[in-house]
């Protein structure tokens, strides 16, 4: 239902990085069960936390490759289809479980309400 919207995102590196993970953040609303009330996108769900270490670092991308395009995969798990075995978003995970249709239905809206 996601297919036709482009959602925009930042990535904030916290002042203790590469000590700690970057956010990851929807500025466009989105309708997810892997994304919190306030667009986040936890570390948990782009699969970056479980491997990252200090000497890691997006920047240095020469370097760890891999990385980037583990986080950017990571980010576009959530996009890809509804990840309801380990929700965020509890309430929606149960739109999805009991009316896969209905489900379906909001994110459109929401894509064509927020995103470009």
């Amino acid at each position: 239902p996601l297919q036709w919207g482009v959602f925009f995102i930042t990535v904030d590196f916290p002042l203790s990085y590469p000590s700690r993970t970057p956010e990851v953040r929807f500025t466009t609303r989105i309708y997810l069960p892997n994304v919190t009330g306030s667009n986040s996108i936890p570390t948990t769900t782009i699969s970056i936390s479980r491997f990252w270490v200090p000497q890691l670092s997006l920047v240095r991308s020469k370097v760890y490759p891999s990385l980037t395009l583990k986080v950017l995969n990571g980010i576009g798990k959530p996009l890809r289809g509804p990840q309801i075995e380990h929700p965020i978003a509890r309430e929606i995970a149960e739109v999805c479980k009991k009316d896969q249709t209905n489900y379906e239905a909001t994110p459109r809206e929401w894509a064509r309400k927020y995103a470009v």
